[in-house]
């Protein structure tokens, strides 16, 4: 089965750390090395730190 390229929550998690990551990269840095090193460690956290809270939380419990 082929489904949309939008139907995959990872998908949407790294556009939305993106545009999120850009969007405060450009409002807090005025340097471009600045902002690319910012962008970069922001938009880790925001995937990083998504993707470590989901691999916690399977131990928890649910399906």
């Amino acid at each position: 089965m082929t489904e949309s390229p939008f139907a995959d929550h990872f998908f949407h998690l790294v556009l939305l750390g993106t545009i999120v990551s850009a969007f405060f990269s450009l409002l807090w840095r005025d340097e471009a090395r600045g902002r690319r090193r910012f962008f970069a460690r922001m938009w880790t956290a925001i995937v990083g730190g998504s993707l470590a809270v989901a691999w916690a939380m399977s131990f928890v419990g649910g399906r």
